[in-house]
């Protein structure tokens, strides 16, 4: 066997492992946040604009906002492209359905308001978990981080601005388009980037440094040197 290949195999056979609680802890923290009925997440509320102006169920314009986007991500950030950047994908889908299953006894018009910034919170903390651990890892990055981190490439600008810049723009359109805004929206695109660049970095000088994953290209620059 080439040994490029074998040391291919057998990266993907440590991260695997520690790479599938990053789409879990994600859909685990939507699957939240959409029970506090705040606001979803801009991408969420892009995905929903779109499944509104093409008159589509929201499945299939996930689909294809997806699918854009991983076309995207492979012609200008084929480097960031790898096993993970699909395989998330694929996860979350069946991730989403089981939280579905088990939060299907919690109605969010009986909870308070207070219960249901509580589920929104908690939400928004372990979505962004999520997201870090499959940031971190750098085992194929989502589409959207793919595109984002090939953008720092080139500019050397900080990660948290960067993805306050597409989640802003994914409001905007997802809203013109027709999809629901709430506060839960604001606050995701003001917190997600910097909550997600804390959590790459902590993850990466703790649970990937005892697991001998650490990655220096975790240590994001603020600026280009």
């Amino acid at each position: 066997m080439n040994a490029t290949v074998k040391s291919k195999l057998l990266e993907a056979c440590h991260k695997l492992p520690v790479f599938i609680f990053g789409p879990m802890f994600s859909a685990l923290g939507v699957s939240l946040c959409l029970k506090a009925r705040l606001g979803i997440d801009p991408t969420s509320l892009f995905i929903e604009g779109i499944s509104k102006v093409l008159g589509m169920a929201y499945s299939n314009a996930s689909l294809l906002y997806n699918g854009t986007f991983i076309v995207l991500a492979c012609i200008i950030a084929w480097r960031n492209v790898y096993i993970g950047t699909v395989l998330g994908g694929m996860l979350m889908g069946p991730f989403l359905k089981l939280y579905e299953f088990l939060f299907v006894g919690i109605d969010p018009m009986v909870l308070t308001m207070w219960q249901r910034a509580l589920f929104f919170i908690l939400g928004q903390t372990i979505m962004c978990v999520g997201i870090s651990v499959t940031v971190s890892l750098r085992f194929g990055l989502g589409s959207t981080d793919a595109i984002i981190f090939r953008i720092i490439d080139w500019t050397g600008w900080h990660y948290k601005y960067l993805k306050m810049a597409f989640d802003a723009t994914y409001l905007i359109l997802g809203f013109v388009m027709g999809g629901v805004l709430g506060v839960g929206t604001v606050l995701s695109v003001l917190c997600t980037g910097p909550m997600v660049e804390f959590g790459v970095k902590t993850m990466n000088r703790t649970v990937l440094k005892a697991l001998h994953l650490q990655n220096p290209l975790n240590e994001m620059r603020s600026k280009k040197e």
